[in-house]
């Protein structure tokens, strides 16, 4: 009785995978990565913990081959590892998920944004990006972005990095206001539940990408025991400003989000 039981369980989660792709007449384009190409990612896709889709792009540049040397400028490397905008439109909404995944200088915003405003990095990176943009006019991104945090795992080797980053990324004013009032409480419980997980093995700093996307989500709905805690707590508005932040505005931020996703808001 397990093994169906199982095999429904499977089949149902296959199903909301594919549901959040609302425009199948896209997703015409096919590449099947080389073997070099997947070892290179191998990490990624155990963060992600999911099926990588078949019309994911396969950067022609990446970390560990031998033409990623031949790229050495910051704007080199923007030009190389950008996709070609006739591809990125006929891609299906979780592909293009998964080319900002793949995407090569993703770990750079969670690395190197300690003191600086995530959105001061994220533009450096993401503001001509044609994935990034491609995403924010898909009717379903709210939707494939909640399969993907569903499934994140918070264990994983690169997930320390990798996930971070993508929490900035969702993070954006932009990107959550493609999100419902529901939808966001989802968000929110998902990253409460990755944070409990990393909160065991990791320092303050690994934490803050989860609790920025947290604060954000509150402050998009106007929560107002947050928002009041936000404007009479300047160590809360430094953290929101610059990324530093102290233990105890962790707990607070970690409080005010778990009953935000009780609330009736």
């Amino acid at each position: 009785m397990k093994r169906p039981a199982l095999w429904m369980v499977i089949f149902a989660l296959s199903g909301f995978v594919a549901s959040c792709d609302d425009d199948n007449e896209r997703y015409d384009y096919r590449e099947e990565p080389g073997a070099e190409y997947l070892a290179l990612i191998h990490d990624l896709l155990e963060a992600m913990n999911m099926p990588r889709p078949v019309d994911a792009y396969c950067y022609p540049v990446y970390p560990g081959m031998a033409s990623w040397a031949d790229v050495k400028t910051f704007d080199d490397r923007l030009a190389a590892t950008q996709i070609p905008q006739s591809i990125v439109e006929r891609q299906s909404t979780q592909a293009v998920l998964q080319d900002i995944w793949e995407y090569p200088l993703l770990g750079n915003i969670d690395i190197f944004s300690f003191g600086s405003p995530y959105e001061l990095m994220f533009d450096s990176y993401f503001a001509k990006n044609n994935a990034y943009n491609e995403l924010r006019t898909r009717r379903d991104a709210a939707d494939c972005i909640l399969v993907r945090m569903e499934r994140i795992n918070p264990s994983a080797t690169m997930d320390m990095i990798v996930s971070r980053a993508f929490e900035v990324l969702i993070a954006q004013d932009e990107i959550l206001s493609l999100f419902t009032a529901g939808q966001k409480k989802s968000l929110a419980r998902y990253a409460l539940e990755k944070l409990s997980v990393r909160v065991e093995y990791s320092s303050l700093p690994m934490l803050r990408s989860t609790l920025n996307l947290l604060a954000k989500i509150m402050l998009s709905r106007n929560y107002p025991p947050f928002v009041n805690e936000l404007n009479n707590n300047e160590d809360l508005q430094h953290f929101m400003e610059t990324g530093m932040l102290k233990y105890e505005n962790a707990k607070r931020i970690t409080a005010y989000a778990t009953a935000y996703t009780k609330s009736i808001i």
